[in-house]
């Protein structure tokens, strides 16, 4: 991809930023970024938004898997039902907070990123921008919206200009006609 093409993209998601439409932007980047690379998207921004709040070991638990996707296959049973372990730990009920709910939706990334048969929601990536403007309002620091802003908006990430399906069997992707990433590898 171009830079022209590129800052048109960057450009209209912060249209939409700057219109508290933060779950349009979400659309606008994530369907930019690679399948192969979505992944380690949502890993930086839940690394970054992280160290503004207290540690816990369950949101360790999303870094950790989503930053070592030499290990997804490993484990009993490999790590499918360790992906859906991790997520379930993050998207309990008892923690409502915004880091809570940006784990869940990293780990739901992570998840899909392996291709298993089952993909999570494909609104999971729409959903980090949304969680990660709420979490930009509520510190309301400039300087950390700013960071937050450029996160999102990483240019080593957005790298297409036509989005592309992220898990050959997700419904959104089929409903919005958009086409297959190869090679897909379903597990």
């Amino acid at each position: 991809m171009d830079t022209i093409a590129r800052d048109r993209i960057i450009e209209k998601a912060l249209v939409y930023w700057s219109g508290d439409q933060a779950i349009e932007t979400g659309k606008v980047i994530f369907e930019t970024i690679p399948v192969n690379l979505r992944h380690r998207w949502a890993y930086e921004i839940l690394k970054f938004a992280y160290a503004y709040f207290p540690n816990d070991a369950r949101i360790d638990s999303v870094l950790e898997f989503a930053n070592h996707p030499e290990i997804w296959g490993e484990g009993k049973g490999g790590r499918y039902m360790e992906a859906h372990r991790i997520v379930d730990k993050v998207n309990t009920r008892l923690e409502s907070s915004l880091i809570f709910r940006l784990a869940t939706q990293v780990g739901k990334i992570v998840y899909t990123a392996q291709q298993f048969p089952a993909p999570f929601d494909h609104s999971a990536g729409w959903e980090i921008a949304e969680i990660l403007k709420q979490i930009v309002q509520q510190r309301n620091d400039q300087e950390f919206g700013t960071v937050a802003w450029s996160k999102l908006v990483d240019d080593k990430f957005i790298a297409l200009e036509k989005p592309v399906m992220c898990h050959p069997v997700c419904p959104i992707c089929r409903l919005n006609g958009l086409t297959p990433a190869y090679p897909f590898q379903i597990r």
